[in-house]
C-alpha cells in the first residue's frame, strides 16, 4: 500500500503534479500579461497548454507555452486588441445610456447589454481556437461566432463557471491561486471536447 501511496505514477500524483503545472501556468501567464500589449499572446499561449492538459498531452508545460506565445504572437495580440477595444466600445456605450437616464436610453443599455454578454461568450473561443489550430484572425473571429451560436449552453456554463470561480477566489483565502486554474482546466475540458467532434468530423463545421 505505502508502495503505491508513493508511486510518482499513481493517479493521485499525476494530479497533484497537473495542479502544480495549471499553477505555475496561471503565474507565467500573469507575467506575460503585465506589459499588457502582450495580453493577447499570453492567452493564446495559455490556454494552447490548457487544452492539451485537458487532452493528457500537456508534455513540457513551460516549453509549449513559451513556443506558441512566440508562434502566434501577432494573431493573439490582434485577438487581444480587437477583444479590448470591441468590450470598451460597448461599456461605454452602455455607460452613457445610463447617465443619460430616459426610458429610451434605458431600453438601449439593456439591447447593449446584451450584445456585451454575446461578445463575452464569442470571446471565450478566441484563444482556445487561436492556440489550438493554426487559424488566421479572421477564422478564429468567425468560427468563435459560429461556435458561440451552435454550443450557447456549454458556453454559458463554461463562463458562469469562470465568474462564480473568480468571486470565490476574492471570498476564500488563498482562492485566487487554485480556483481560477481549475476553472480553466474544466473550461479546456469543454473546449477540447467541442473540437474533437469537429477534427472527427462529428459536427459539421
Amino acid at each position: 500500500m505505502l508502495n503505491r501511496m508513493f508511486n510518482m505514477e499513481n493517479d493521485f500524483w499525476m494530479f497533484a503534479n497537473k495542479v502544480a503545472d495549471m499553477v505555475i501556468l496561471e503565474l507565467v501567464w500573469l507575467v506575460c500579461c503585465i506589459p499588457v500589449v502582450t495580453a493577447g499572446a499570453a492567452g493564446t499561449a495559455f490556454w494552447h497548454v490548457f487544452v492539451r492538459m485537458a487532452k493528457d498531452q500537456e508534455g513540457r508545460v513551460l516549453s509549449n507555452y513559451f513556443h506558441v506565445f512566440k508562434s502566434r504572437f501577432w494573431t493573439g495580440t490582434g485577438i487581444g486588441l480587437i477583444k479590448l477595444t470591441v468590450g470598451l466600445f460597448f461599456l461605454a456605450d452602455i455607460w452613457v445610456c445610463l447617465r443619460m437616464g430616459t426610458a429610451q436610453a434605458m431600453f438601449l443599455a439593456g439591447v447593449l447589454g446584451m450584445l456585451l454578454l454575446f461578445w463575452l461568450l464569442c470571446s471565450m473561443w478566441f484563444y482556445p481556437l487561436a492556440g489550438t489550430f493554426p487559424f488566421s484572425l479572421k477564422k478564429v473571429l468567425g468560427n468563435s461566432v459560429y461556435l458561440t451560436m451552435r454550443h450557447l449552453p456549454y458556453g454559458m456554463a463554461c463562463l458562469a463557471l469562470s465568474g462564480g470561480a473568480l468571486f470565490l477566489s476574492v471570498k476564500i483565502p488563498y482562492g485566487i491561486i487554485l480556483l481560477p486554474a481549475l476553472a480553466c482546466y474544466v473550461n479546456a475540458k469543454v473546449f477540447a471536447w467541442i473540437f474533437s467532434r469537429y477534427e472527427d468530423g462529428k459536427d459539421g463545421a
